[in-house]
């Protein structure tokens, strides 16, 4: 995984460690890879006192890329990928607080009113073949995920978890892509964090406040198939409020979670990975809600991340019939959606705010089609 440093933290030993990472995943490619992406870093900070939706906007390094030899769909097969805290799907009402406890208010969230019902993903399984890959095994996968992400094709920029995999198939449950993927399209296979290998399991190292108590320590909301899960460190080990442990919850590059800050002082994050050289894009299921990854590392703004281009997003200027955009402001919450010539804040402000690199926003669609949200690098790789 990419390295995590507080600033506090000897560089030095810092850079030897994301040498020998890079060194690896290079030795790893095959011959064809004809595209590095660069090294670099970004800083994410988290104020005292204030809840902030934040992404990882730098990735690890690939451990493998090539083209895909064969795509079968089993609807027999599967199982749910292991240790994702953000699945796609969401339970009803994610953002209003509920009695449950997997489901709690984040402070300062945007309540909303529309119910959600729950979809079941597929009950089959995906299975991608590469003839001669040889590329062993990347688990094991409940605290090691994996996601495969596509460079060309229809499903170019999006990425799938990997569920389990051969020496020469990628097995991807719940999920059928047969339509989205084809043969000779390529792709990479990333690793991706969790709670533990990015933040570590005594998040005290990287600046969290951490407390067996849950009122005093800083917390993590992320997005589950229940809806909000609640997420804390106890200076061991994180937890979810249900006492659960959290430290392999998988967080995905396509998505966001919100970061609580108790104490006192800011909390500054240093992320150190590659940066991304191919396109973005998400499916935004419609009547549903999703925190939505900026993904570059660099600062825009929303009409930047041109969400109201996507192919489904609803532009009204009612506001109760539009799709939403939930960017967090200086004092809470701003509600925005796109009347069809520009962004409108709900209650009157600004037009076009700032969306900082490492932020993420809250997406919740009204409408009743999918949207399909795809997004170029805004700079070049070469």
């Amino acid at each position: 995984m990419f390295q995590f440093y507080a600033r506090f933290m000897n560089c030095l030993p810092a850079l030897c460690r994301s040498a020998l990472a890079i060194l690896a995943a290079a030795c790893l490619l095959p011959a064809f890879a004809e595209t590095t992406a660069p090294i670099g870093f970004v800083t994410i900070t988290v104020p005292a006192g204030v809840t902030r939706a934040i992404c990882l906007p730098i990735h690890d390094q690939p451990a493998f890329v090539g083209a895909v030899s064969e795509v079968t769909y089993d609807a027999s097969s599967g199982t749910t990928p292991a240790a994702s805290g953000q699945e796609r799907k969401a339970a009803a009402s994610p953002i209003a607080a509920t009695a449950s406890s997997r489901q709690k208010q984040a402070p300062s969230l945007p309540s909303r009113a529309a119910s959600e019902t729950a979809v079941s993903p597929p009950p089959g399984a995906t299975t991608i073949t590469v003839t001669g890959a040889n590329w062993g095994s990347f688990g094991p996968f409940a605290t090691n995920p994996h996601v495969a992400r596509f460079r060309t094709g229809s499903s170019s920029g999006r990425s799938y978890q990997i569920s389990s995999n051969t020496p020469n198939s990628l097995t991807f449950s719940g999920v059928d892509l047969t339509s989205l993927v084809a043969v000779n399209e390529q792709f990479e296979i990333v690793p991706i964090d969790t709670l533990s290998s990015l933040f570590g399991a005594n998040a005290a190292t990287a600046g969290f406040a951490t407390n067996p108590q849950i009122a005093l320590a800083d917390k993590v909301y992320l997005r589950g198939a229940d809806g909000w899960l609640t997420v804390y460190n106890d200076g061991q080990h994180w937890l979810q409020d249900t006492g659960a442990n959290a430290d392999h919850f998988a967080l995905l590059p396509d998505t966001g979670f919100l970061i609580s800050r108790v104490a006192t002082s800011d909390l500054s994050l240093v992320l150190r990975g590659s940066v991304p050289i191919t396109n973005f894009a998400a499916d935004l299921p419609d009547q549903k809600t999703t925190v939505l990854a900026s993904y570059f590392p660099v600062d825009t703004t929303l009409d930047g991340l041109k969400l109201q281009d996507s192919p489904g997003w609803v532009k009204d200027k009612n506001p109760a019939v539009a799709d939403n955009v939930y960017v967090q402001g200086a004092s809470g919450w701003l509600t925005f959606y796109h009347d069809g010539a520009s962004w409108v804040q709900l209650g009157g402000g600004a037009l076009n705010p700032p969306i900082t690199v490492g932020t993420a926003v809250v997406v919740a669609r009204k409408g009743t089609t999918p949207a399909i949200y795809n997004r170029p690098p805004p700079y070049s790789a070469n």
